[in-house]
C-alpha cells in the first residue's frame, strides 16, 4: 500500500467501501451495534462522508490516482 501518497486514507476509502458492501457488517455493526473493540465506532454515515466529503475519490477519481487510488 505504500505505492500511493496517502496511505491510510486509502485505507479508509477501501474500509468504507468494504462496509457499505457488506450486509452482514451493516447489520451487526450499524444496527445492532456489536463493535468488534471497545471504543470502535462505526456507521452509514461515516462512510459516506469519508467517499464524499473528505476524498475526491468519487467525484473526482482520475485526481485521486496516486495520491489514493493506484492506477
Amino acid at each position: 500500500m505504500n505505492d500511493v501518497e496517502l496511505p491510510e486514507m486509502r485505507k479508509s476509502v477501501l474500509s468504507a467501501v468494504h462496509a457499505l458492501s457488506d450486509e452482514g457488517y451493516q447489520r451487526r455493526v450499524w444496527i445492532r451495534k456489536e463493535y468488534p473493540d471497545e471504543g470502535y465506532y462505526d456507521d452509514f454515515e461515516t462512510n459516506l462522508h469519508i467517499l464524499f466529503d473528505d476524498t475526491p475519490v468519487l467525484d473526482d477519481p482520475e485526481s485521486s490516482v496516486g495520491m489514493i487510488l493506484r492506477s
